[in-house]
């Protein structure tokens, strides 16, 4: 008897993805809303936390994509691991950045 597919850490990886890129661009809308000083200001706080929006938008949408097309559970694939490690580097960017501005 075959056992049903389980598809949990893949499922838990998107919405950890996703939860990364909104929290980045909350950041970026915040930081716009502020009054900015300079145009270096405004690229450090507005522009940046964009581009840690990027990593887990692709890496959620390449999820979606590895678990719609193939067919395997996801214990046994290197992609649902690799993507959490650029996630997990990812949030570890975003805090250092959120946390060394002055």
């Amino acid at each position: 008897m075959a056992k049903p597919r389980r598809k949990p850490t893949a499922f838990v990886v998107i919405g950890m993805a996703l939860g990364q890129a909104i929290l980045a661009l909350a950041l970026s809308f915040s930081a716009s809303l502020a009054t900015v000083r300079s145009w270096e200001d405004a690229r450090w706080r507005i522009q940046l936390p964009l581009w840690f929006a990027i990593v887990p938008l692709l890496a959620g949408l390449g999820l979606i994509l590895h678990v719609r097309l193939c067919r395997h559970v996801d214990r046994e694939c290197p992609w649902v691991g690799l993507a959490w490690i650029l996630l997990g580097l990812n949030l570890i960017a975003l805090i250092f950045f959120t946390f060394s501005g002055t």
